[in-house]
């Protein structure tokens, strides 16, 4: 049986996508590793959308949510050279399933824009 996961978190387009990089899988790959390994920060496969992800605490229906702070979300992604869209960066929640990929990590930047515009 698998499990469901409640994550929130700020999540912003890309001012100039990653999708370049595909590519080349090697430096994909660094790039993706170093940011996981060093920040807070992840990026959808398409290499189009950075977001962060708080898993929350679930008490029989009720959710748990720290204050997010987005200024510090901006910040951490200019730490890596990832400049996002401040107009379309957004807060969101998201019941997932664990045995499959997150909604956030699979989101296409066509649908994004969809939904926020």
């Amino acid at each position: 049986m698998s499990r469901s996961i409640i994550s929130y978190g700020v999540m912003a387009p890309l001012v100039m996508p990653q999708i370049s990089l595909q590519t080349n899988k090697d430096e994909w790959q660094a790039i993706e590793n170093k940011i996981a390994k060093t920040s807070s920060l992840h990026m959808n496969y398409e290499g189009t959308i950075m977001y962060t992800q708080i898993d929350s605490d679930n008490y029989a229906g009720l959710f748990l949510m720290k204050i997010i702070n987005k200024a510090l979300f901006v910040d951490e992604c200019n730490r890596f050279k990832l400049y996002i869209n401040l107009d379309l960066t957004q807060f969101y929640v998201c019941n997932w399933d664990a045995s499959n990929d997150s909604d956030m990590r699979t989101l296409l930047i066509k649908d994004y824009v969809e939904k926020v515009l």
